[in-house]
């Protein structure tokens, strides 16, 4: 699945290729899970709280 991801910090939105088969249901549930900060979206790991939005496409 391909994604858009906005970071808070970042003028600029990047895409993500992920072949992992995760939809962006699965990605929500990791957000909203407290138990790390850290996301990893294709081949970036990311920290929760900078990610603005992510869209799926």
């Amino acid at each position: 699945m391909r994604f858009t991801v906005k970071l808070i910090s970042k003028q600029e939105e990047f895409i993500v290729n992920d072949e992992s088969g995760k939809t962006l249901d699965d990605y929500f549930t990791e957000l909203i899970d407290n138990s790390s900060p850290f996301i990893k979206i294709g081949n970036r790991i990311l920290q929760k709280a900078t990610i603005e939005y992510i869209n799926a496409e």
